[in-house]
């Protein structure tokens, strides 16, 4: 995952009426659209689903990746991954707590797993901060991970010496 920019986007920056000039500007200013994953945060109601999935579309043409944030929590949707057509999953963290010991959550992981591995959408799981929930991670088949398991949020100054 090195080299790849993940942040955070809520439905009202995509659907503002700058947000396509903004965005335009940023890509061909800077060349690096190829790295960016936009994390969507489904904590707003998006509106008209053609307008959102229109400028769904458009970011993808510019070369920005999707991710559907936060999956598992309350708020997030099946109906996401399957309309959004995501390249990323990020796990919510209420699926990793305790991960170790819920089969019901194991379970779960796997169902998402298994659709994600079917259609080519890649899982992260967050949170991980036991080794025990680590293991059990690794163990079900997930291929990229986050959490102070593996290590605690360094600053890219001291990363990129």
């Amino acid at each position: 995952m090195t080299g790849f920019c993940f942040l955070n986007v809520f439905f009202s920056t995509i659907l503002n009426p700058n947000f396509r000039s903004f965005i335009n500007k940023i890509v061909t200013t800077y060349p690096i659209s190829q790295n960016i994953i936009f994390e969507i945060n489904e904590m707003e109601d998006y509106g008209d689903t053609k307008v959102f999935m229109q400028a769904l579309n458009f970011v993808r043409e510019l070369g920005i990746g999707i991710a559907i944030d936060d999956m598992g929590k309350g708020n997030s949707q099946l109906q996401s991954i399957i309309e959004w057509k995501p390249d990323y999953v990020k796990l919510d963290r209420y699926l990793t707590k305790g991960l170790n010991e819920s089969k019901r959550k194991q379970s779960i992981v796997k169902l998402l797993l298994g659709y994600s591995q079917e259609f080519g959408i890649k899982v992260i799981m967050e949170g991980i901060e036991t080794v025990e929930e680590l293991k059990t991670a690794k163990d079900l088949g997930v291929y990229i991970a986050q959490g102070f398991a593996l290590g605690t949020p360094e600053r890219l100054k001291t990363l990129l010496r």
